[in-house]
């Protein structure tokens, strides 16, 4: 089985040094969107397409149907990966012949977090996905190809709609299309902490929450967004009020609802 990492990154100097400090040993597909005219360039065994299309979610899809490797790895500019990931991935794909995406760890600073909180492999239900981040998702290309899966352009950064969300509905939606997501609690690479990362939660994503949940439930999505207001409170703007909490929330949920006729 062939391996390819598959980056998105904006306005972004690629070159053979790009590959080489992020640990990437074997192939990679570079999405880097720009205001160059499009084009495809080769370095080594790596491919870059340049293009003016603007989205995080756009630069994914991309990836996806550009890709001809056999499992893809989504990943950001900011991610180094593990000297052996290449070998985990393969490895764990080998032994779990019936997945057609398998999650694994990143590390955040250093400070390694399984959010899934398995201790074991474990098979992935629709709870367990939403503490899924886009770096730790691998997937069989053909599987997404096959079902028509990709993610929502609606959703992730530079959108224009949603910042959030889009890796979390297209597990999702690959369960929904009989697919089998697996969680392997190996650390495969590590993101690097950027100034801001912990900032706390504003307008603009509580509303991309109140969208993400009315997209992933049609009848409880009230009952997500409320469990999160308890659970997350201490990451939530100060200056952000319960009531104005559920207004940016029906505001999102309203929002979606608008796009989705």
């Amino acid at each position: 089985m062939k391996l390819e990492v598959l980056i998105s990154t904006m306005f972004d100097k690629v070159d053979s040094n790009f590959f080489v400090k992020r640990n990437i040993i074997g192939n990679c597909l570079v999405i880097n969107q720009n205001d160059v005219e499009e084009n495809i360039v080769a370095i080594n065994q790596n491919k870059i397409i340049s293009t003016k299309s603007r989205g995080l979610s756009v630069s994914r899809n991309i990836a996806l149907h550009n890709s001809e490797a056999d499992i893809c790895l989504i990943c950001d500019n900011d991610i180094i990966m593990n000297i052996n990931y290449e070998k985990i991935i393969l490895d764990s794909y080998a032994e779990l012949k019936d997945a057609d995406v398998i999650t694994f760890l990143i590390t955040m600073g250093n400070e390694s977090s399984d959010r899934v909180c398995s201790k074991n492999i474990k098979k992935h239900d629709k709870m367990s996905i939403l503490h899924i981040g886009s770096n730790e998702i691998t997937f069989k290309r053909q599987s997404l190809i096959d079902k028509k899966i990709s993610f929502n352009e609606k959703f992730g950064l530079g959108s224009g709609v949603f910042v959030s969300g889009e890796e979390s509905l297209l597990l999702k939606n690959c369960l929904d299309k009989g697919l089998i997501i697996y969680h392997v609690p190996i650390v495969i690479s590590n993101h690097i902490e950027e100034l801001g990362s912990n900032s706390k939660w504003g307008r603009e994503l509580i509303i991309a929450k109140g969208g993400f949940f009315r997209a992933f439930s049609k009848n409880l999505w009230w009952l997500f967004l409320l469990y999160l207001y308890f659970s997350k409170k201490d990451i939530i703007d100060s200056e952000v009020s319960f009531i104005d909490y559920l207004k940016y929330c029906i505001e999102g949920k309203n929002k979606y609802d608008e796009i989705s006729k």
